[in-house]
């Protein structure tokens, strides 16, 4: 059904001290994504000390979690992808 879901997919990109890695990671992701494709970008940083926090917050993610500072491990993951049943597809690119 049109309307069902608040996201046709959700891109979760997770990374831990691999700035370089992670950039291409996310460049690449974002440069693929079909032209009016609904989507939301979820940033998860694992409390990298190597500028990724800086980096992400340069993008403008939908939503950031920095592990580091929110909490740690699975709770805090919870926290931001609680509503990951709301969306049509989930991608996950871990990149730690």
């Amino acid at each position: 059904e049109t309307g069902q879901y608040r996201y046709e997919v959700s891109l979760v990109i997770t990374a831990y001290n691999k700035l370089e890695y992670t950039k291409r990671c996310v460049e690449s992701l974002l440069a693929n994504i079909p032209a009016g494709l609904n989507y939301e970008l979820i940033l998860v940083n694992h409390g990298s000390n190597d500028g990724t926090k800086e980096y992400f917050e340069t993008i403008h993610p939908d939503k950031q979690l920095d592990i580091a500072v929110n909490g740690g491990g699975g709770k805090a993951a919870a926290r931001i992808t609680e509503d990951l049943d709301q969306q049509r597809h989930h991608c996950h690119a871990p990149c730690d």
